[in-house]
């Protein structure tokens, strides 16, 4: 569980003086891929999950599939 697990457990980027010199601009785009992501679709879960269970790993994931459904906004030109 999330809760039980040590703070420094899962460091993507690592930590302290020598961590990934990249790190900003990685978080800057997935920030960016989001906010599109959230302008172009309305996003809803397919399976409602009471807990999700996660593997740790070196990639952290979920250890069952988290479904979502993408609509697509439609947006109408308010100017004609």
């Amino acid at each position: 569980m999330i809760q039980n697990r040590h703070p420094y457990s899962y460091l993507p980027f690592c930590a302290g003086p020598r961590n990934c010199i990249g790190q900003e601009f990685a978080m800057l785009k997935m920030k960016a891929i989001i906010a599109l992501v959230i302008q172009h679709f309305y996003l809803e879960p397919i399976d409602y999950l009471k807990d999700v269970r996660l593997n740790v790993n070196f990639i952290l994931r979920p250890s069952s599939s988290l479904r979502v459904k993408f609509t697509p906004i439609c947006k109408t030109n308010a100017s004609s």
